[in-house]
């Protein structure tokens, strides 16, 4: 684009595709020329940017170039021009007479001019200045809806109220968020999640302004062009997910998740960021390239299901199973099934017994795909076969059935030490498992359960009860370690993937599992340890305690 009349001719194809009247060899030529040549693609979101502004009241937006829409204003214009452009061809023609020349001077050749060509000019000067001054002064005047408030978590704007379902305008004073989450939708289809403390204004349908916060915007293909404008720069999406964190002791940065954005500083700095890199910009337009920070943003919420999502969540098991949606909506405050039936049970009432039944199916709970009492080498671990080789021999005694527990009747130093240690102001949901017990958890009904995400890890603290039933155990009991020493195994479909050994009534042990893509089932075993105690009740006091399982799950891009 360096001369003149390239930048005239790419002019021109640009305002005939936004008057639509560009032809099809006319749109490949300008695609082409886009694709090609990055200065072409500078001056074409320059002029991208001028017509969004001097569009009527912003509602006219940027038209795909192989579908061109026509502004009413812009095709007034047009047809000025047509009718002036027709009368100057029918037009008769004026000789200006030859100037007398000096001898020593060459003669001037007579110059053929039109009659009307100055009264064009004129009118297409009146034209445009029409065009130009008379949005900006309605723009200016009036006030107009351009997005809508979809959902909002606990969103304060001090003396102002936005209920969910409200239509926000381009106003000129800024929406100020000073706490919660909030999630807009444009009308050109744009989606943004802006968290708090953020102060923004919406300009157009398809613009806006954050003077700070955080924001996680998605454009569909039809909000292609989408602006957010910060103090130092103007991100122009070329139809992504990306998001911005705007500061003043940071400036503006910005993570592009997927697709491509245009990051423009001034008129002659910019730069194109694609998927999987961040940029920053501070106060003297220096741009410097920093790492994606993937789960930074918050993309999506959902207050109905009180669900707040980075696109790295933690799902919690124990919640899932008890009929909730993981982020602990469940209701229920226990839940016990039976290792000899695999089916829920109210009784609760424990009794030492053991089972020739190797794995029993649970037919109730699409999360759970069995039970089964762990003793010996080639254990079946699912429904579908799947054998650990390596399970331990064990006395296959056990003496409370599964239990899923929200209400802390059973109150385990395991949960307790969880809370301490993470600085916690809530008790995590508890998995109850006497030893020689076993459970295995569907993996693929929790995929069900989340589209669009993957699971990547597995994690839970294991630790010791201390009471059964409400009736504490005595603190001399607990202080003896041969009552108390159990093992816990995480099998994947037939892999050992994590162990905790000997673990006893003062111990707190973390389980940090990965799971792969195609991995089917998840067996959590508590066995008894190996050890042989003096009565036919030796592992009275082995109750594990599994608090907190979870499994973190990761949004598919």
């Amino acid at each position: 684009m360096n001369s003149k009349k390239q930048q005239l001719e790419l002019t021109r194809l640009v305002l005939s595709a936004l008057q639509g009247d560009i032809s099809e060899e006319q749109s490949q030529v300008l695609m082409d020329t886009l694709n090609q040549n990055p200065e072409a693609l500078s001056l074409y979101m320059n002029l991208m940017e001028i017509y969004t502004e001097l569009s009527p009241l912003g509602s006219v937006r940027i038209p795909p170039i192989s579908e061109p829409q026509l502004d009413s204003q812009g095709e007034n214009f047009y047809k000025l021009l047509n009718l002036l452009a027709a009368e100057e061809k029918t037009a008769p023609t004026i000789y200006i007479p030859k100037p007398i020349s000096e001898p020593d001077e060459k003669p001037v050749q007579a110059r053929k001019v039109r009659k009307f060509k100055l009264w064009v000019k004129c009118l297409s000067l009146a034209a445009l200045l029409f065009i130009i001054i008379f949005p900006l002064i309605m723009h200016y005047f009036e006030t107009v809806p351009v997005a809508t408030m979809t959902d909002s978590i606990h969103a304060e704007y001090g003396s102002e109220q936005f209920p969910d379902g409200s239509r926000l305008t381009n106003r000129k004073d800024p929406y100020c968020l000073q706490k919660g989450v909030v999630k807009l939708e444009f009308d050109s289809g744009a989606g943004v999640v802006i968290e708090a403390p953020a102060e923004f204004q919406l300009k157009s349908i398809n613009k806006m302004v954050l003077h700070s916060g955080r924001l996680f915007a998605i454009v569909p293909d039809q909000a292609r062009g989408f602006t957010v404008k910060t103090a130092n720069s103007t991100v122009v999406d070329l139809g992504t997910k990306f998001g911005l964190d705007v500061t003043a002791e940071s400036g503006t940065q910005l993570h592009v998740l997927s697709g491509e954005t245009n990051l423009r500083v001034s008129m002659f700095k910019q730069t194109q960021v694609t998927t999987g890199q961040a940029r920053s910009v501070d106060d003297n337009d220096r741009v410097e390239e920093i790492p994606i920070e993937r789960y930074r943003f918050i993309r999506n919420i959902d207050s109905r299901a009180n669900i707040i999502s980075r696109g790295l969540d933690m799902i919690s098991l124990t919640d899932l199973v008890m009929g909730g949606n993981g982020y602990g909506t469940s209701l229920k405050l226990s839940e016990t099934y039976s290792v000899s039936t695999g089916q829920k049970t109210t009784d609760r009432n424990g009794q030492y017994r053991t089972l020739n039944i190797p794995y029993q199916k649970v037919t109730s709970n699409p999360f759970i795909d069995g039970i089964f009492v762990p003793n010996g080498k080639n254990q079946v671990v699912s429904s579908e076969g799947h054998v650990f080789a390596d399970c331990p021999d064990t006395s296959g005694l056990y003496f409370y059935d599964l239990c899923f527990d929200k209400k802390w009747e059973y109150a385990p130093p395991a949960a307790q030490l969880y809370q301490k240690q993470r600085n916690l102001n809530f008790a995590p949901n508890l998995v109850f498992m006497h030893s020689n017990i076993g459970v295995t958890f569907n993996l693929d009904a929790v995929r069900r359960q989340f589209p669009g995400q993957s699971i990547r890890r597995f994690l839970a603290s294991v630790g010791v009860m201390f009471s059964f039933g409400g009736a504490p155990i005595k603190e001399a009991e607990i202080n003896s370690p041969k009552n108390t020493e159990f093992d816990v195994w995480v099998v994947v479909d037939e892999q050992l993937r994590s162990k905790a050994e000997k673990v006893r009534w003062d111990s707190l042990n973390n389980l940090d599992v990965p799971i792969m893509t195609g991995d089917r089932f998840l067996s959590v075993l508590v066995t008894d340890g190996g050890v042989t105690y003096e009565s036919d009740t030796a592992n009275h006091y082995d109750s594990c305690g599994l608090a907190d399982m979870r499994f973190e799950m990761e949004s598919m891009e």
